[in-house]
């Protein structure tokens, strides 16, 4: 059995096509577990007709408001019981074996430890119902690979097991979003592992929570000068602290020491920074000279604290 987590806000424009998409998956023995944020629109009412039309959906009326998709979605994790858990956004559409796959991957593993595994998809402009590209460019497998990334791996792409839901239900003091710490999670406290396939359709629209994705290297190298966001986004920073200060009896001593590293970073000047990245194995996109050509054309810290 596996859980869908769904978090849903305003979602009325899109969350049938997605409940259609998960009522056509090859392998059918889910339960899918519907958490609303307080939605002003017909979000509600969509949730409530396909729980009547199919008891695997599953909606929890429980009035908590979160204002917040990281925290909703962590919040309707509380509810699950299944052994394998997915998260599930309200606009996307999954490829009928997307479910299947993933559970095949998930179960291939030591699943005594936290494991996460995480798909790709394929980005979809559902206006000019333009589809193609891949979502996720990056595959980080440690701490160096991804905190320069200032983000985690897609959650809706990934599937993950008990384990892992019991450290995510530990809560941060600073969350920036669920998918991060599920992909920080994985990089240091269990296992993260990827299934290269595009498994489902991300929707690319203006009210994408987390921006629209760029599709190749090459439309994020031409979009790279066009901007100034920082190195290191003060909002990822300030969720990693309040990770290392939850975990760091629980992280390995190589993970934890390079942690340390990038925290103290932000205090030194720029010439330590360089160093630092020099020596180590830090990179993104796994390339430490990506990540030296945006040391030196970005501000090296910043962003909404």
């Amino acid at each position: 059995m596996i859980d869908i987590i769904l978090a849903t806000y305003n979602g009325e424009k899109f969350i049938e096509t997605q409940f259609l998409s998960l009522m056509a998956q090859s392998f059918k023995e889910w339960h899918c577990i519907v958490h609303d944020d307080g939605s002003t629109d017909g979000t509600i009412g969509i949730v409530k007709k396909y729980c009547a039309l199919d008891s695997r959906f599953v909606f929890i009326d429980d009035s908590v408001r979160l204002k917040n998709p990281g925290k909703n979605f962590l919040h309707a994790l509380k509810y699950s019981t299944s052994d394998f858990i997915c998260f599930c956004d309200q606009d996307d559409v999954w490829l009928e074996s997307k479910l299947e796959k993933l559970i095949c991957a998930i179960q291939k593993k030591d699943n005594s430890i936290p494991q996460a595994v995480f798909s790709n998809a394929y980005l979809w402009n559902s206006k000019t119902n333009w589809i193609g590209g891949r979502a996720t460019l990056a595959f980080p497998v440690n701490i160096e690979s991804l905190l320069f990334l200032n983000c985690g791996i897609q959650g809706a792409s990934s599937i993950f097991n008990r384990k892992m839901k019991d450290v995510l239900l530990v809560p941060l003091e600073n969350l920036v979003m669920h998918d991060w710490y599920l992909t920080v999670s994985a990089c240091t406290l269990g296992n993260i592992d990827y299934l290269h396939e595009n498994l489902m359709l991300y929707r690319q629209h203006e009210n994408n929570v987390t921006g629209n994705a760029s599709g190749s290297f090459m439309s994020k190298f031409g979009r790279f000068f066009k901007n100034r966001n920082p190195l290191i986004d003060a909002g990822h920073f300030e969720s990693l602290v309040s990770f290392y200060e939850v975990w760091k009896e629980a992280i390995p001593e190589k993970d934890s020491k390079r942690m340390e590293q990038f925290v103290n970073s932000v205090r030194q000047n720029s010439v330590q920074r360089f160093f630092m990245i020099l020596t180590g194995n830090w990179n993104i996109y796994g390339s430490k000279l990506k990540l030296i050509v945006k040391f030196f054309f970005r501000p090296y810290f910043g962003g909404n604290r």
